[in-house]
């Protein structure tokens, strides 16, 4: 620590050479740092900075403070406003390490919908705790340090808003689970510190354009990241944090950014959305068993093999896996050996929850030969998709 000294009386006045020392800042080593605990802020941010002077530790046994005066003045500011001076205060004695914080109070803005302005701007303060700094919407924070004599350290981040981010916490949903996470990233509705911040969520589904809105509520203090929670129903319409879907439904997160980055301007907000799925909890090619596949007579006979002209049936079963009826195309295609078909044939119909049933197409042949038998169930013949696995099997006529 460099100190100047006098010549002077002692504290008893003895006519002697004395010391009297007072604190010269050091202007080579050690140096002076200003450090902010963020890269940048937003709009409502609660700034930490960390300056580091060695220098300024004047008593290693107790706290010291600087900045807290006028011959060596700290100021904090934004491109409008200022305080100046700010205290620091020492982390612990004898470190050289100067804390303070205060907190952006941004400007007038309605960043909720709800009319009203969210921050209240304010300037106020000589710290270290509890300063205010009002700042717009695309800003700089700066600390400078008049670390001695014409010796200003100064240091900056930027204050900007964030474009918003929603996502839901799976990338499908099915009826064995009847519950979903949306989760909002947006750093600028942090607008109360040391509480937990709320945002509104709009759901909605392809079966349910209405929707309904959900509140998601802040993690934890000042993380900028919320969470909402919400059930799906089937049956019952959309109403508070439950949305009505169908099987094979998307189903939609929107948020609505009103604090948006440049190049928007302030008055600008911005939907954004997110998208899954409610899958069927069996899947849609899976939703039929078919089992069974045979060739029998007209009499119910099971056959290994024909002659030509003779009436044969193929016969599959059929059941319904899922707790809904479902619509289906029982087709049956027969191929000679070149690989041609030679007959095809359907039966549509309809199983109700866990039916089983005989599904059944006729087919004379006129030639002899071997055949190829294929067996389909779909939803339906003009736009199909499959509901079991096709089956297949070899029979020969003679």
């Amino acid at each position: 620590m460099p100190y100047a000294y006098t010549e002077g009386e002692d504290d008893e006045g003895c006519d002697k050479k004395c010391i009297e020392a007072f604190h010269i800042p050091d202007y080579n080593s050690p140096f002076v740092t200003i450090n902010f605990n963020k890269n940048s802020y937003t709009w409502g941010s609660q700034v930490r900075v960390i300056i580091v002077a060695p220098s300024w530790n004047e008593d290693k046994n107790k706290i010291d403070v600087i900045g807290d005066n006028q011959e060596n003045p700290i100021k904090i500011s934004t491109r409008g406003h200022s305080r100046e001076p700010y205290e620091f205060v020492e982390l612990e004695p004898n470190s050289g390490r100067f804390f303070a914080k205060f907190k952006l109070t941004g400007f007038s803005h309605d960043a909720d919908g709800d009319g009203r302005s969210d921050l209240t701007p304010s300037t106020s303060g000589t710290g270290p705790y509890g300063g205010k700094l009002e700042c717009d919407q695309n800003d700089a924070v700066t600390v400078s340090f008049e670390a001695a004599n014409n010796v200003v350290v100064t240091n900056s981040a930027p204050i900007t808003w964030n474009l918003g981010e929603v996502k839901f916490e799976k990338s499908s949903y099915s009826s064995n689970n009847m519950s979903a996470t949306v989760i909002v990233i947006d750093p600028d509705m942090n607008l109360i510190h040391n509480a937990l911040n709320r945002v509104k969520v709009d759901l909605y589904s392809d079966s349910d354009s209405g929707g309904t809105t959900i509140t998601a509520v802040e993690t934890d203090v000042n993380t900028g990241i919320f969470e909402g929670h919400m059930t799906f129903t089937e049956k019952d319409e959309s109403s508070g944090d439950r949305l009505f879907v169908s099987e094979g439904d998307q189903i939609y997160a929107r948020y609505t950014d009103r604090t948006v980055p440049r190049p928007y301007s302030v008055q600008d907000e911005v939907d954004i959305e997110a998208a899954s799925s409610f899958e069927p909890s069996i899947s849609l090619s899976n939703r039929i068993t078919q089992d069974n596949l045979r060739i029998t007579d007209n009499s119910g006979n099971l056959l290994n093999s024909s002659t030509i002209e003779n009436q044969i049936f193929v016969q599959s079963h059929l059941i319904n896996n899922i707790d809904k009826s479902v619509q289906f195309a029982y087709i049956v295609q027969i191929k000679d050996e070149d690989g041609a078909t030679v007959n095809l044939s359907w039966m549509t119909g309809m199983l109700v929850p866990n039916q089983f049933m005989e599904a059944s197409q006729s087919w004379i042949p006129h030639d002899k030969g071997k055949y190829t038998i294929e067996t389909f169930v779909w939803d339906s013949i003009s736009d199909p998709m499959p509901l079991a696995p096709r089956k297949m099997t070899e029979f020969t006529i003679s």
